[in-house]
């Protein structure tokens, strides 16, 4: 998928022990709930080799763009299809947002559908604080 910046990312390519794949709108009345949370586990964790990488689900890149920047959500990993190659809704079963995956290194999926307060619990049992 492509970043903001305009660079390319690939999922296989992201080097951490733990990835949160988040499917998220900057619309989406839980998203904004669910972020804030997010990005303070992405704080705590982000040493120990947690990596995030949010996906946003539609094509108004400056929505998108405006938001993160607004936000300050610009140093985990963010990413978009705007022409929908990839197939992310198919794969990842993405029909609501936010929707929130854990990784393992191996890209292998660990946690699916979660909440922000079972991912919480999930990574201090996985990681520890």
């Amino acid at each position: 998928m492509e970043t903001l910046d305009g660079q390319w990312v690939d999922l296989y390519e992201i080097d951490k022990p733990w990835v949160i794949l988040i499917f998220w709108d900057p619309n989406c009345g839980h998203c904004k709930k669910a972020l804030p949370k997010l990005y303070n586990i992405y704080k705590k964790y982000r040493d120990k080799g947690l990596e995030v990488m949010t996906v946003y689900i539609y094509d108004n890149k400056e929505v998108w763009k405006k938001y993160l920047e607004e936000h300050d959500y610009l140093d985990w990993i963010n990413a978009w299809d705007p022409y929908q190659t990839t197939r992310f809704r198919f794969y990842y079963d993405v029909y609501s947002t936010p929707i929130i995956y854990v990784l393992d290194k191996d890209k292998k999926i660990i946690a699916k559908r979660i909440d922000i307060d079972v991912l919480k619990k999930f990574l201090k049992n996985k990681i520890g604080e």
